[in-house]
């Protein structure tokens, strides 16, 4: 049971930096998306992820 709670306490520490003062009206859905990219922030690109967002808006 240790490890589960040490991996819960390191996403609620990146977690309390996703969801600040200023962004108190996001939605679940993208509090949720934004604090998994955190999280996974080594197995990604930030310009893959703004191509990515472009492409599904256009579309």
């Amino acid at each position: 049971m240790r490890g589960t709670s040490a991996s819960v306490e390191r996403l609620f520490s990146s977690a309390k930096y996703v969801m600040t003062e200023r962004r108190n009206r996001m939605t679940p859905v993208l509090f949720e998306a934004m604090t998994f990219l955190k999280t996974n922030s080594a197995y990604w690109d930030s310009r893959l992820v703004v191509a990515k967002a472009i492409k599904t808006c256009r579309a």
